[in-house]
C-alpha cells in the first residue's frame, strides 16, 4: 500500500508473448499507447530466441523481458517441440521438462518478485484497447481489484482440479474461482505470499511444485488463496466489473461479425480479447482499431 494514498498506484502491465503473436503484440502495445492514462508501466516477456523480434517494441514505458532473466538458476530453453504450436520446451534437473504452456503460467507468477509495482494487471497479447481507459480504475484507496465468484462443478476441468490440490484445499469445500475475465489484476505481495504458502506446504520451491502438474491456473491458483487461505486480505477490494470483451472459440467467431463484435461494448467494456487460435483475420482487427481513434 502506498504511503501517501490521496497519489494513485503505478501498474505493471505484463504481457508474455512470443513470435507467433508478434503482430498481435504490436497492435497492443498501439492500443495501449493511444488510450491507456494513469500510471502504468508495460513488461512484455519473451523467450531468448524472440528478443531480437520484440526489441523494437521497447520505449520509455514498455520494457521487453528475457525469460532466461528471471528463470530460476538451471532452467535452459531447448526448443521447439515438432507439431506442437505451443510446444516450446524448457528444463531442468530440478524440474525436468517445462512446455510452453507451463512456463507462461510460472512466468506470471515470477514477475511478482521481479517488480517494484505493487498492482499487476495481466493481458496477453491477443487483448487491445478500443476506448480510453485509466488504470486507476482498477484500485480503490491503495487497494487492487480483485474478481471471484460462486460457482457449480468446480472440478470438470483438469486445469482446476490441480489447481486445487496444488494449494491443499477440500474440493467439498471448494465453490469459489476467479471470474472469466482475461484482464485478471493482482496484488504483488499477495502474490509473494502465495508464493511463500506454496513453499511451505510442498517443502520445495514453488515453481518445482506447480512444474510438477502439466496442467494448472495460475490465475485461479491467486484467486483460491485469497479466498480459501488469506479469507481477509485488506489490501484488496471486490469487483466483478468486466472491462474486456472476448470471443474464446471457432464456433463463437463462425457466428460473430468482428466489425459488431468491436463496436457493441458495454459502458465498461474498454478492450477486447480475441483469442489468438481462432483463426480470425489480424488486418480486421488492425482496421478496427483504427476506427476506433476516429
Amino acid at each position: 500500500m502506498l504511503d501517501d494514498q490521496t497519489q494513485p498506484m503505478p501498474w505493471a502491465i505484463i504481457t508474455p508473448s512470443y513470435n507467433l503473436d508478434l503482430r498481435r503484440c504490436k497492435l497492443q502495445c498501439r492500443s495501449m499507447d493511444a488510450f491507456l492514462t494513469g500510471p502504468w508501466h508495460h513488461y512484455i516477456i519473451v523467450d531468448p530466441v524472440d528478443l531480437p523480434l520484440f526489441s523494437p517494441l521497447a520505449s520509455s514505458r514498455r520494457n521487453i523481458i528475457n525469460k532466461a532473466d528471471i528463470l530460476p538458476a538451471g532452467m535452459r530453453y531447448l526448443g521447439k517441440v515438432p507439431f506442437m504450436r505451443l510446444g516450446r520446451l524448457w528444463y531442468s534437473w530440478r524440474h525436468g521438462p517445462v512446455f510452453g504452456w507451463q512456463m507462461q503460467q510460472i512466468v506470471k507468477m515470477l514477475m511478482a518478485s521481479f517488480l517494484k509495482e505493487n498492482a499487476i494487471v495481466f493481458c496477453d497479447s491477443d487483448i487491445f484497447f478500443l476506448r480510453p481507459f485509466n488504470i486507476s480504475a482498477l484500485e480503490r484507496e491503495g487497494r487492487v481489484k480483485f474478481s471471484s465468484e460462486e460457482v457449480q462443478k468446480v472440478f470438470d476441468h483438469k486445469l482446476i482440479r490441480n489447481s486445487v490440490e496444488l494449494l491443499g484445499l477440500n474440493p467439498l469445500e471448494t465453490t469459489r474461482l476467479a471470474t472469466d475475465d482475461p484482464m485478471v489484476t493482482w496484488h504483488r505481495p499477495t502474490a509473494i505470499a502465495l508464493q511463500e504458502y506454496l513453499t511451505e506446504l510442498h517443502k520445495r520451491p514453488w515453481h518445482e511444485a506447480i512444474g510438477s502438474k502439466i496442467m494448472f491456473a495460475e490465475f485461479q491458483m491467486y484467486s483460491l488463496f485469497v479466498d480459501y487461505i488469506q479469507k481477509n486480505n485488506p489490501l484488496i477490494y471486490r469487483d466483478n466489473t468486466v472491462y474486456c470483451k472476448t470471443l474464446w472459440t471457432k464456433e463463437q467467431a463462425h457466428e460473430t461479425d468482428i466489425e459488431t463484435f468491436c463496436t457493441n461494448l458495454t459502458q465498461n467494456q474498454v478492450a477486447v480479447c480475441i483469442q489468438s487460435l481462432i483463426g480470425i483475420d489480424l488486418d480486421l482487427l488492425e482496421r478496427q482499431f483504427q476506427k476506433s481513434l476516429m
